[in-house]
């Protein structure tokens, strides 16, 4: 029974929550990282796809089954190529890490199995995969929004971009440097921090030295994205869906820090 019709008929019927005429049955592997860096992340969003199936609505069942893709490049791809020969498999939920997600689109077109994954990173629906399914807005999208508030409500126009190397950190920092150009700002520092690294106090330091001559007292502001963490140099982490500032007068700096949830906790 497997067609990618099935993960959008799946996706209609956990929304909008209607009485079937027909019993679907539905065998669904979520692949997330529920060991690693990103065993929050990863273990929330297990918690939401059990949720749903759970409370799936007349109609419908579902038949869950968990893998732990934990952290590396390459872990979903694996975790994929476990389920995809089964026959039994109508779709798959991929992991929130778009790094994974891009590994695992080779596998999917090979299998022709449509996977599900609430992935921010812009480049997992550029492809021309049809079997390619998002829940979560690409960061061509929610990067204006992030950019206009900045520039727009917040009233700064240079930025600071901290961002990880993998493809998810390389996605919203190519988006936030576009949308931040063309809105007139401009980056006036970036840098690139690998996955693994667990503290920046050295970038924070190289930071605040770029910026010794534009302003005297630089305010480094941090940016949330995507429900990860953000936090001020020194001090607790900020979690959440939220924005945080502290502005002196006279400074205009504004970071942002993307996908670097393992230094920042």
């Amino acid at each position: 029974m497997r067609h990618a019709g099935w993960a959008v008929l799946a996706a209609a019927l956990l929304l909008s929550r209607s009485a079937s005429a027909e019993e679907v049955s539905l065998t669904v592997p979520v692949i997330v990282p529920i060991t690693g860096l990103l065993a929050l992340e990863g273990t929330s969003q297990l918690n939401g796809a059990n949720l749903a199936i759970a409370h799936a609505p007349p109609g419908l069942q579902i038949k869950g089954q968990t893998i732990d893709s934990g952290t590396t490049a390459e872990g979903g791809a694996n975790a994929l190529e476990r389920v995809a020969g089964d026959k039994n498999i109508d779709f798959v939920v991929a992991p929130l890490f778009g790094t994974q997600v891009l590994a695992m689109l080779p596998v999917a077109l090979e299998y022709k199995m449509p996977i599900l994954a609430p992935t921010g990173t812009g480049p997992v629906t550029e492809q021309g995969n049809p079997y390619m399914f998002r829940l979560y807005p690409s960061d061509a999208i929610s990067k204006a929004a992030h950019i206009r508030y900045v520039i727009d409500e917040m009233k700064l126009k240079k930025a600071a971009i901290l961002y990880n190397t993998t493809g998810y950190g390389q996605s919203g920092f190519k988006y936030m440097s576009e949308y931040i150009a063309k809105a007139g700002g401009e980056v006036v520092f970036s840098e690139g921090i690998d996955l693994s690294t667990k503290e920046i106090s050295a970038t924070v330091a190289k930071l605040k030295a770029s910026q010794s001559g534009r302003h005297p007292h630089p305010d480094a502001q941090r940016l949330d994205r995507d429900g990860r963490q953000a936090a001020r140099s020194g001090g607790p982490a900020h979690t959440g869906r939220r924005q945080h500032h502290d502005r002196d007068a006279g400074n205009g700096v504004v970071a942002a820090a993307i996908g670097l949830e393992g230094c920042l906790r």
